[in-house]
């Protein structure tokens, strides 16, 4: 065998084993591409969660702090809403008490708010004008209900009525504990028609 020969076969034989060794070599950067790549995803979800965990406790913490606050108002006797709700209810037991809560009533509504009528020395139920009915008259019939302030509706705003009006022009000065005790015109002398039945809105 000559030299040529022997070159040739050094040759191709020290080619093969380059390419084996590059493609070796190749396949090993890709697998470690995917590697990295699956560590890369697994290091962003982590971040995710902790950013989420975080969150969590910030609500959470937001949550404790305000029913330690909640808590420490009632222990304090601070918590105003519990005492409108208190000072309210104790309003009412009064009303029922003296006999003016029995004398309103709000209809074609809610608990708090309807078509007012009123009782006049125990002759029966009447419907109200609104002339001159404003938001101290609504305010003093929200009083005789157990609520704090009123806030009238005119025009039949929650319906007409079929009763006798027998309350016009009321005027109060907004001290009175019920609205039987304010000024007014009473049945007869009256000038209304039901649409003008007054509504009122407690709160």
């Amino acid at each position: 065998m000559n030299s040529f020969v022997i070159l040739s076969m050094l040759s191709l034989i020290t080619t093969s084993k380059c390419q084996a060794l590059l493609t070796s070599s190749s396949e090993t950067l890709r697998g470690e591409k995917r590697v990295t790549d699956i560590l890369r995803s697994m290091n962003n979800r982590l971040q995710e969660e902790i950013r989420h965990s975080d969150a969590r406790v910030k609500r959470l913490e937001a949550t404790v702090n305000s029913l330690s606050s909640r808590i420490s108002s009632l222990e304090n006797g601070k918590d105003s809403t519990l005492s409108s709700k208190v000072s309210g209810a104790e309003q009412w037991i009064a009303g029922q008490k003296t006999g003016y809560g029995r004398l309103v009533r709000l209809v074609n509504g809610g608990s708090s708010y309807g078509r007012l009528e009123v009782n006049i020395d125990g002759h029966g139920w009447g419907n109200v004008c609104d002339d001159n009915f404003g938001s101290t008259e609504a305010t003093v019939v929200c009083r005789q209900l157990g609520y704090r302030n009123g806030v009238v509706k005119k025009e039949a705003y929650y319906g007409e009525g079929s009763l006798d009006i027998i309350m016009d022009d009321v005027d109060c000065l907004g001290s009175e504990n019920a609205i039987q005790n304010c000024r007014y015109v009473g049945k007869d002398k009256e000038n209304c028609g039901h649409s003008e039945d007054v509504g009122v809105s407690c709160s």
